[in-house]
């Protein structure tokens, strides 16, 4: 009995040494952001084995097979990067076209697929995101005072970076993560108008404002005038009553005094 069950566990642990183990793409990307029409491409991504041999199909908005790319080993740690091709071989009319990786035991159908799209110039990965800035209210301000604000997306996205373009005023700045734009404008700098762009890009997309800053000159200080002083009236004395002369007590007045 016990040589029976010691056969059956070495049997066992035979087949688990030698099954085979599956490995699946699980990340998959361009290898830059954009790729030019007289340039060459690559895919880079991970499988979850280490050296073994990335596929990549590209196929048109209608499925028709294009061509395909490979790594012949991915790296022991399973890294892979495809040998390089030209864009003009696969990419020949403006369009959409999904790219797919996998492996020999993956099959295409299970496997990561990303969207690209050529404009004609250009190629490059379709973002799953929208990029989009809110509305940004025209500024005026007056000289050697401050004007600030921060430019803010309409959907929240992480590696978004926010610049100024089309000739920004001397002096003026956006922080380039959070978009908060700072500017004290001197006094040679006004009275005049502004006129340029904030712009926020990810990738390949961005979205941009035109935005008005008119600087002006300082307000004129309001001189209160100074309150009229009124002369405190004169007060005349008062002339005192005459007083009545009576007769003298002695007097008999039913006599004359003559």
């Amino acid at each position: 009995m016990r040589i029976k069950l010691a056969g059956f566990l070495v049997f066992s642990l035979s087949i688990l040494m030698i099954a085979p183990a599956y490995a699946n793409v699980t990340t998959m990307s361009l290898g830059e952001n954009t790729y030019p029409k007289d340039g060459k491409f690559i895919f880079t991504g991970n499988e979850n084995e280490g050296s073994t041999s990335v596929f990549v199909i590209i196929r048109d908005s209608t499925g028709t097979f294009i061509g395909m790319l490979s790594d012949p080993s991915s790296e022991s740690d399973g890294t892979f990067s495809t040998l390089p091709r030209d864009v003009s071989q696969f990419f020949k009319s403006k369009g959409f076209f999904n790219a797919t990786a996998f492996t020999d035991n993956q099959k295409e159908e299970k496997g990561v697929t990303i969207k690209l799209e050529y404009d004609g110039n250009i190629i490059f990965v379709v973002p799953d995101f929208i990029l989009k800035l809110n509305p940004i209210t025209d500024q005026i301000v007056e000289e050697k005072k401050t004007v600030t604000f921060t430019a803010t997306l309409t959907e929240s996205l992480t590696d978004v970076v926010f610049s100024l373009e089309k000739n920004p005023p001397t002096g003026a700045s956006i922080d380039s993560k959070t978009g908060k734009f700072l500017w004290t404008p001197t006094e040679s700098q006004g009275p005049a108008t502004y006129v340029f762009d904030i712009v926020a890009k990810k990738g390949v997309v961005e979205d941009r404002k035109t935005l008005k800053i008119t600087v002006t000159e300082p307000a004129a200080p309001i001189i209160q005038p100074k309150p009229k002083v009124e002369p405190e009236p004169t007060v005349e004395p008062e002339e005192p009553e005459p007083t009545e002369v009576g007769i003298a007590p002695f007097v008999d007045s039913t006599k004359d005094p003559q």
